[in-house]
């Protein structure tokens, strides 16, 4: 392939980001909770940004991780679309383990807690009576 060609084929980083940040949007609103669809192709859309170098990798996956977690903390959201963004949130905070894992296991510590904290949450709904699950 050549560059040219390349070029054409690739959107400028610019474009890359209001890309994700439309996907986003829509996850963080649950515009259409029955795609669960909307969720993956947002993680994709964020790992693009980051393997096309429009924005490093690990505010990447930090971002990703935290739109998937107030995604799912928002009691006006339906109760299955916000328990999809916690089970989706795994991708993100595995690749957040490989980037940090080692390097500042204290935020790696308060990631998972975070995690851990939001699917609490959710189970407790799932679990009470009368919850708006």
């Amino acid at each position: 392939m050549t560059t040219a060609h390349r070029a054409h084929d690739t959107p400028p980083p610019a474009a890359l980001l209001r890309w994700w940040d439309r996907i986003g949007i829509g996850v963080r609103c649950a515009y259409n909770p029955r795609c669960a669809c909307a969720v993956r192709l947002y993680l994709e859309a964020g790992r693009r940004v980051a393997a096309e170098g429009a924005w490093p990798e690990l505010p990447t996956q930090r971002r990703c991780l935290e739109l998937l977690l107030q995604t799912a903390r928002d009691p006006a959201l339906p109760w299955t679309w916000r328990n999809l963004c916690v089970e989706h949130a795994v991708y993100p905070q595995a690749r957040l383990q490989s980037l940090l894992g080692c390097h500042d296991p204290v935020a790696m510590q308060a990631i998972d807690c975070a995690v851990q904290s939001v699917r609490d949450l959710l189970a407790g709904l799932a679990r009470s009576p009368g919850s708006a699950a």
